[in-house]
């Protein structure tokens, strides 16, 4: 029996899809085609170099919408660097198996909630989804699953600065963020 358990665990361990250790990835907002100036619609995530967590590193909050119990609104997700200027992209922790959870708090007084990033990597660690979810509970709303894919190193560079790498063609496809 012991012997048995021990072979699914490293069955189950051997197709745990890890993350590239200090990877960089992107993935577009859906719908989003055209993004306003100042704004992007490439979420840019960098993993840390030993694979334990992941960051969101684009320069420019990403505009997308929120699906809530009967309606939506507007999402405007990124580095929050002013108040009411949107929502804060949570760092997130990366277990064993690839999936990952983090989760952020923005605002005070009566302008204030949470926003938690869920989310797995999947097949060789070379692409991902990811869901935000705003304010967890009855009344909660979401966005995603944004698909994202790892970018080639040699052109993160290029990427970091609001070019989007198209994984189907390997080449950079121009700015998606003004």
């Amino acid at each position: 029996m012991a012997t048995a358990l021990l072979l699914v665990a490293g069955w189950t361990a051997a197709f745990a899809a890890s993350p590239k250790a200090g990877g960089l990835y992107q993935g577009t907002e859906s719908g989003c085609t055209t993004a306003p100036p100042g704004y992007t619609c490439v979420f840019l995530f960098r993993v840390s170099p030993n694979g334990g967590s992941m960051s969101f590193v684009a320069k420019h909050n990403v505009i997308g919408a929120w699906a809530c119990n009967g309606g939506g609104g507007e999402a405007i997700l990124g580095p929050y660097k002013k108040p009411l200027q949107g929502q804060p992209v949570p760092s997130v922790t990366i277990n064993a198996h690839g999936t990952f959870t983090g989760k952020q708090t923005f605002g005070s007084g009566e302008v204030h909630g949470s926003v938690v990033a869920t989310g797995q990597f999947t097949g060789t660690g070379m692409t991902a989804t990811i869901m935000f979810t705003i304010n967890p509970g009855p009344h909660s709303c979401t966005n995603g699953p944004v698909k994202l894919s790892d970018v080639p190193e040699d052109l993160a560079n290029a990427v970091t600065g609001g070019d989007q790498y198209d994984a189907g063609s390997g080449a950079l496809v121009g700015r998606r963020s003004h």
